[in-house]
């Protein structure tokens, strides 16, 4: 059984060597490892990365968490193609464990090549050595574990030598853990851990050095993960509660739109129906009346068609004697007729011909001079469209003529107008374009000048920079001189300024290391207190327990009699046993065995016996004592044994702690006045060029003056500038001085043709219009004289068929016509009179039709309103019937002064209601899928609807209450999603918490490293601007919980995000919102040994110190997270590829190693020689192997 650490200091437990057995570069190899440092020298493929990969083996032994690293010039990157056979063994010397002497794994080709398998084991009691693995004779590999215990068997000196191996990595990884081999927990998720930190360390990446740290120390919450599932579901109850509440809404909307239009129907329904019965009482009195007219009316037209037929008759009769009459005359005078009315046709045509003929010669003469007029018109127009044509070419031309020279005008005016206004406001005056040209190039020096105005101001901010860093660094000096009244003016140049500040560095670090020195002698000083105020030793945990459940009783006590010099003499004497306890009377041996650390127990004392307790050398470091075969040393200390001892110790320590106390503030002020005299320093230094800038001052000032003169007069050169620049742009306009009077010339000219084509037009319109009129007059005359040719025709044409037909006598009139004319005149008065009694016989028989035809419609009104007035008197039966079916309890209404249009109306609006509810409620049934009951109007639909719409458990009494209780329930569910918001940020803020934590712990570490010129890191904890949007983030703020608003998670999510953007212009998903990881990130603070705060320009060993010390911090504490004291177990890492370090980077990382107690394995291409390490020479042999040969050793001083 191990001894306690508090009984006894341990030596320090590392890898003192490595065994390699079965690899393909190394068959059988043995190689050193340093306390500290190995270095691996060699060039590519000669196994250095295979080396560093079976040191990884070992301590993690699993394949998913091995990060093979990369060699150069070796592609098969897998441990089978490391193995140079089927089973292989890589194996650690451990030194410093009391039991444990070697830890190992063994690697075995699994069948076919598909990976291998990895058994690990420790050796107990036995160093380890390549006979285990090898036979040296035969060259045999050990192949199993059964036949590597056989072996240790056969080899061990002691029989308590054996080997264990373990089932399962997990067991080996806690058993390392538990016998102090390993300063962490490898098992579970410790292995993860190692593997990152291994590959961290061994490949660093310190561009990726912040994301290795998020990894390691933020890792996803810890607590009970926060999700939206909550939030879904109170918004699924939102939800429900608010539909449930607009359904309740809803149905009281509808009950109150259904009842008003139910109301409306009723109204419409009793006017119409009022108006109904009212208008069918009005018609049946309006039809009866009607009736009796028309046949009152029947009456009178049937006298008067007795009268009509009685003089019809005699009309009739009387026509008829006439006609009589008048056919016996016309029978004696057709004869006689016919030859006079062929005498006087003939007479008429004789008579017509010689005056057309007339007639034809005057139009004949008409048309000749109507042609003569017409032939020089039609010459007059032909030479009036030639002159107009003319005019209308020089028109053209001048009016182009115009435009150009208006355009040129005003081209000119505008010039003058910019002239005048140059003139007005710069002088002198510009005549031409030549003094245009001169004032221009004149204007450009200027103009330049004032275009260098940004460069001017550019150099007078330059300069004001320079002016502030002078009186910056002024006053720096000033207060340098002030804190260091030993500096003098001829000390205020560079180099001496150096020289003082080397002198003051130097002095701080002294006055430091002397103030560390004191430090830690009060340290110990005041633990030494401490243990003496406890009255008694101090006692492992288990043992503590113990005495203060009074089971046991602290051995010391037998001595707290004793006088200082004897309690001291007993002290050394009993060495580690003075720590021992005493059972109390009665306790049992039973009631002792407990508790997780050792301690000592005497079980019989009995009185202090200094025969017993053999006093065997003494030297000034410390006593070495025994008893019954036994000894110890116990070095010089403090004497605690006694009560007397222990109060003139704590005395004597509490004064030498006053002392300490006030020497060490004294110090500190001192060394506070140092590092302000070096910062003061530095700070000058740094702005020694600016010190020395006694020019900017006066330059600035006078470049100052000079911009503010071109500030004035920029306004005004800028005007000069643009009104000279639209001068040259228009210096063209100087060429048409005189565009003006040609302008009012070519103008004048225009206006004369113009005139000239207008009365040219007017005469052409009068000729046109005289030359119509002549064709018009010559067609007419042609068309007359074409008319009288026919006419002459016509006559004689007559004149020849009454020749053939008459004779001439008769033609000429030479027989007796008398006779013929009284018949013709009497026969005319008999026609005339018949004419007469036809017009009022047709006039007699038109009064007989019209009277018949009105008789005939008479009778048909009278059918038509006897039926109107059955049809009355049913309707209004009917009107009746409806208004007392809708309205029994209702008087008839008696409604005057209205009319058929207005129940027509009354009756529309009570139908367009009607169609209206209607169409709603069967919409509405449509909708809820109900069937409304046949036979029915309208309104008691309504009551039938509102029954199965209204929602469970409501009526039409308790509506208005749970509608009150709904919208409190939904008040308490939104307030349920607004605290759930406050919740996400503060389930962010406490993990945030934990991180501080963690990070505080581990820059308790990292405290105590420093190396090179790196006297301090520490990890800081940096805000995003995420984390801003989630402080503004208040659950009063969601506006999305707005009444009838319908959201989903998705809505309230986006939201969150929304306020976040806002604030903090970062867009979060869904599980980045609720990870505390997306507010923060982590970064370092790196101070060197003046104070400094350095962010880059580090050397490559203080980069590669820096990631080591941040890895070595992490793994020292995810061991104190496990219970683990700090440096406890075998620490080894590796580094590869090297190269880029020199010597005094590895003296950096070196010096490192020995703070933090640290084993690194280093390899590199090329051999090198650090103090106290060890470095080997990798050289491949033609076999295909690598010799392993010590290039350079050099152990610890005192080692």
């Amino acid at each position: 059984m191990p001894l306690p650490d508090e009984f006894f200091a341990l030596e320090e437990i590392t890898a003192q060597r490595l065994f390699l057995v079965g690899y393909h570069l190394f068959p059988a190899t043995e190689m050193v490892l340093h306390p500290r440092m190995t270095v691996l020298s060699g060039n590519n493929a000669v196994g250095k990365t295979t080396i560093l990969d079976a040191l990884q083996t070992i301590f993690v032994c699993h394949l998913k968490h091995i990060h093979l690293n990369v060699a150069s010039g070796h592609s098969t990157r897998n441990l089978t193609g490391q193995l140079g056979g089927p089973v292989a063994w890589a194996c650690v010397e451990i030194t410093g464990h009391e039991v444990v002497q070697g830890i190992g794994v063994r690697l075995r080709q699994k069948p076919g090549g598909e990976g291998v398998e990895l058994s690990p084991f420790v050796l107990h009691h036995l160093a380890p050595g390549l006979e285990l693995f090898l036979d040296q004779e035969s060259g045999y590999i050990t192949p199993d574990m059964q036949h590597l215990g056989q072996r240790v068997l056969k080899t061990a000196p002691t029989p308590a030598a054996q080997v264990q191996p373990f089932d399962s990595v997990d067991n080996y990884h806690r058993f390392l853990h538990r016998e102090g081999l390993f300063p962490i927990d490898l098992s579970g998720s410790g292995k993860s851990h190692f593997a990152d930190l291994w590959r961290q360390v061994s490949q660093p990446r310190l561009d990726k050095l912040r994301q290795f740290l998020e990894y390691m120390l933020c890792p996803p919450s810890q607590t009970k993960k926060l999700g939206f599932d909550t939030v879904d579901r109170l918004i699924k109850d939102r939800q429900r509660i608010e539909r449930l509440l607009q359904r309740l809404e809803h149905f009281r909307a509808l009950r109150q739109e259904l009842e008003d239009q139910t109301q409306r129907l009723d109204q419409a329904r009793f006017t119409a129906l009022a108006l109904g019965v009212s208008l069918a009482d009005a018609r049946i009195h309006t039809t009866r009346l009607r009736l009796q007219t028309a046949r009152n009316r029947e009456q009178e037209i049937a006298q008067e068609l007795h009268r009509l037929d009685s003089d019809i008759a005699a009309r009739t009769e009387e026509l008829q004697t006439t006609r009589q009459e008048r056919d016996k005359y016309l029978g004696q005078q057709t004869d006689l007729n016919t030859k006079y009315r062929h005498y006087t046709e003939y007479q008429k045509a004789l008579q017509a011909v010689p005056p057309l003929r007339q007639q034809q010669t005057e139009i004949a003469s008409q048309s000749s001079e109507a042609e003569e007029k017409l032939r020089g018109v039609e010459t007059e127009l032909e030479t009036a469209a030639e002159q107009l044509q003319a005019l209308q070419q020089d028109i053209a031309v001048a009016r182009e003529r115009e435009k150009q020279l208006r355009q040129e005008a005003q081209a000119w005016h505008d010039l003058q107008v910019q002239l005048q206004k140059w003139e007005e406001q710069f002088q002198p005056a510009i005549g031409s374009r030549r003094e245009l040209n001169t004032v221009w190039n004149q204007f450009q020096d200027t103009w330049s000048q004032y275009k260098s105005l940004p460069s001017k101001k550019r150099e007078l901010a330059s300069l004001e920079k320079r002016k502030n860093e002078h009186q910056r660094a002024l006053q720096t000096a000033q207060t340098l001189r002030s804190t260091a009244p030993e500096l003098d003016d001829t000390e205020m140049d560079h180099s001496r300024l150096e020289q003082r500040l080397s002198e003051w560095k130097d002095e701080h670090y002294a006055l430091w290391e002397r103030q560390h020195v004191d430090r830690e002698r009060k340290t110990e000083l005041q633990t030494q207190w401490e243990q003496l105020a406890k009255g008694r030793p101090p006692l492992p945990e288990s043992a503590a327990r113990l005495v203060e459940d009074g089971l046991a009783v602290p051995f010391a006590n037998r001595f707290e009699h004793m006088a200082l010099e004897e309690a001291a003499d007993w002290q050394h004497r009993l060495g580690p046993l003075a720590q021992a306890l005493e059972p109390a009377s009665g306790t049992a041996p039973t009631d002792l065995a407990r508790g997780d650390k050792p301690f000592f127990l005497i079980p019989e004392a009995g009185a202090p016996d200094a025969a017993q307790w053999e006093w065997l050398a003494q030297t000034d470091e410390g006593v070495l004592a025994g008893r019954a075969g036994l000894a110890w040393y116990t070095p010089q200390g403090p004497v605690w044994l006694g009560a007397q001892a222990r109060a003139q110790q704590m005395q004597s320590l509490q004064e030498a702690l006053q002392r300490f106390e006030t020497h060490l503030a004294q110090q500190e002020q001192q060394i506070q006045a140092l590092q302000t005299k070096q910062n003061l320093a530095a700070d000058l230094l740094h702005r020694f060029a600016a010190y020395t800038d006694t020019e900017s001052p006066g330059a600035h000032s006078r470049l100052a003056q000079e911009v503010a003169e071109l500030e004035a007069q920029g306004p005004s050169l800028k005007q000069q500038q643009r009104l000279l620049q639209t001068l040259l742009h228009q210096a063209h306009a100087f060429d048409f001085q005189h565009a003006p009077g040609e302008l009012d010339k070519v103008s004048t000219r225009r206006q004369q043709a113009e005139s000239e084509k207008q009365t040219l037009q007017t005469r052409q319109r009068e000729l046109t219009a005289t030359r119509k009129t002549l064709q018009e007059t010559l067609t007419r005359l042609q068309e007359q004289q074409h008319d009288l040719q026919r006419q002459e025709n016509g006559w004689e044409s007559k004149c020849e068929a009454l020749r053939q037909e008459e004779p001439l006598d008769v033609l000429e009139g030479r027989m007796d016509f008398s006779r013929a004319e009284a018949l013709q005149d009497h026969i005319q008065s008999l026609e005339q009179k018949a004419q007469h009694l036809e017009t009022k016989l047709d006039g007699d028989k038109d009064t007989r039709g019209g009277l018949k035809r009105e008789a005939a419609e008479l009778s048909q009104t009278a059918a038509t309103a006897s039926r109107d007035l059955e049809n009355a008197q049913a309707e209004a039966a009917q009107a009746k019937e409806a208004f007392i079916a809708q309205y029994p309890d209702h008087d008839l209404p008696n409604l005057e002064g209205q009319n058929e249009n207005d129940r027509l109306k009354a009756a529309a609006a009570w139908e367009q209601l009607r169609h209206a509810l209607t169409r709603r409620l069967q919409d509405l049934a449509r909708q809820y899928e109900l069937t409304l009951p046949q036979d029915q109007e309208p309104d008691q639909w309504t009551a039938y609807l509102l029954e199965n719409l209204m929602p469970v458990d409501i009526d039409l009494t308790n509506q208005e209450d749970k509608l009150k209780e709904l919208r409190g329930e939904l008040k308490g569910v939104e307030e349920q999603i607004r605290t759930y918001v406050e919740q996400i940020r503060k389930h962010v803020d406490q993990e945030i918490g934990y991180l501080d934590r963690r990070l505080h712990r581990v820059n308790a570490i990292l405290e105590s490293m420093h190396f090179g010129k790196i006297a301090r890191i520490r990890l800081k904890r940096q805000n995003l601007p995420a984390y801003e949007g989630l402080k503004n983030l208040r659950g009063a703020q969601l506006s999305l919980l707005q009444m009838g608003q319908e959201i989903s998670l998705q809505d309230f999510v986006q939201q969150i995000r929304q306020t976040i953007y806002r604030h903090g212009k970062t867009s979060l998903s869904e599980d980045q919102i609720l990870d505390y990881r997306s507010y923060i990130r982590l970064t370092w603070d790196i101070e060197d040994e003046e104070g400094n705060r350095r962010d880059s320009s580090f050397s490559g060993g203080e980069g590669l110190g820096i990631n080591l010390a941040i890895c070595l911090s992490l793994l020292f504490y995810f061991g104190q997270e496990q219970g683990a004291s700090r440096g406890q177990g075998v620490l080894l890492m590796a580094l590869d590829e090297a190269e880029r370090l020199d010597n005094q980077a590895m003296g950096t990382i070196r010096r490192l190693l020995d703070q933090v107690a640290c084993q690194l394995v280093v390899a590199l291409p090329r051999t090198i020689e650090v103090p106290s390490s060890v470095c080997h020479m990798l050289t491949p042999l033609p076999q295909g192997v690598t010799h392993i040969s010590v290039y350079h050793a050099e152990q610890e001083h005192g080692a």
